[in-house]
């Protein structure tokens, strides 16, 4: 399995160097807003989750890496507006 570390979570290419990624100018030292899932989780063991590219009243969706069959994909968080929000241990209550 491909090291989740490894990817940058704007671009989902493997990172050559340290800090802001030079192929798609991801800065891993921005602040992320903490309903999102944190960039370079592993979900079911598979799915690596890359930043947040689309958010509306439904939920978000991410750019993502499947590490199984080594493409990029979108992942989608159903947590609809007023009905879910994360909890401190990242879960969504």
């Amino acid at each position: 399995m491909i090291n989740p570390n490894s990817l940058c979570p704007g671009c989902m290419n493997e990172k050559v160097t340290e800090g802001k990624c030079p192929k798609c100018g991801y800065n891993p030292d921005e602040l992320q807003n903490p309903a999102f899932l944190a960039p370079n989780s592993v979900f079911e063991d598979r799915y690596v989750i890359g930043k947040a590219i689309d958010v509306n009243g439904e939920g978000v969706t991410y750019l993502g890496f499947d590490t199984v069959t080594s493409t990029t994909v979108n992942i989608r968080e159903y947590t609809p507006t007023g009905l879910c929000e994360r909890d401190t241990d990242g879960g969504v209550v």
